[in-house]
């Protein structure tokens, strides 16, 4: 079992790399055969391509009139 914070270094130290063979030649070398790892790992980054731009957005929302 891996710890969290394993994981999201992992991660982060993945999305260094660009998608494709460079990403998986990292994953593979890192993982060594834990197909565990690298199922969560694989998981997270799809879901991060997936997300896009929406979580670096910042919607901005007119002031509230409340407590005037």
């Amino acid at each position: 079992m891996n710890s969290v914070g394993y994981i999201k270094e992992i991660f982060s130290r993945a999305l260094e790399n660009k998608a494709g063979p460079e990403r998986d030649d990292f994953l593979a070398e890192i993982c060594r055969g834990d197909s565990e790892l690298r199922h969560q790992l694989e998981s997270l980054l799809l879901a991060h391509e997936r997300a896009g731009e929406f979580l670096g957005k910042t919607i901005l929302s007119p002031p509230s009139d409340e407590g005037k």
